[in-house]
């Protein structure tokens, strides 16, 4: 229930803002078309049903996330594969300015609740947010250095 009402009162600060002025609302109007069309996306999810929440299937279970974007194609500028030492794989998205900002706040406000990576429309990846990321670094789980460069290739258009 505590999670649940961060995420809302999150959410409910976040659109509150995006409707505060006319401009502003065409600012999210425009920032909502760019996540329709961009080939990379971040949802925001959580745990717990909601109203206005979209169920996302994931592995034996579901998470329930926004349905628009909270970080679009516009915000990265980088995606790259990464090995750690002990063999798992990620991809290390870098955010630019604005991105960072949008990533920091974000994060801040809902640790413990998820973030889904879309590429071109599929769920490829989920994290759990368990800190403040104000680096604008973003490391995503992937299955294998295969996964990641499939990924990858889905990114640049290469893959369906």
């Amino acid at each position: 229930m505590y999670k649940k009402i961060i995420l809302v009162a999150a959410m409910s600060g976040l659109l509150t803002a995006c409707q505060t002025t006319t401009s502003t609302s065409q600012q999210a109007s425009q920032t909502q078309q760019q996540a329709q069309q961009s080939a990379i996306t971040v949802h925001l999810a959580q745990q717990q049903a909601a109203a206005g929440l979209v169920p996302v299937t994931v592995g034996q279970g579901s998470l329930y996330a926004l349905p628009q974007a909270v970080l679009a194609q516009s915000d990265f500028q980088g995606v790259r594969p990464v090995t750690a030492d002990n063999g798992n794989s990620y991809l290390l998205l870098e955010l630019n300015e604005q991105g960072r900002q949008k990533l920091a706040t974000l994060s801040s406000q809902a640790q413990g609740h998820f973030m889904l990576l879309g590429v071109r429309g599929q769920v490829v990846s989920i994290s759990q947010i368990r800190q403040p990321i104000q680096d604008g670094r973003l490391l995503m789980p992937t299955q294998s250095q295969q996964h990641s460069a499939g990924i990858l290739a889905a990114l640049s258009g290469q893959a369906q």
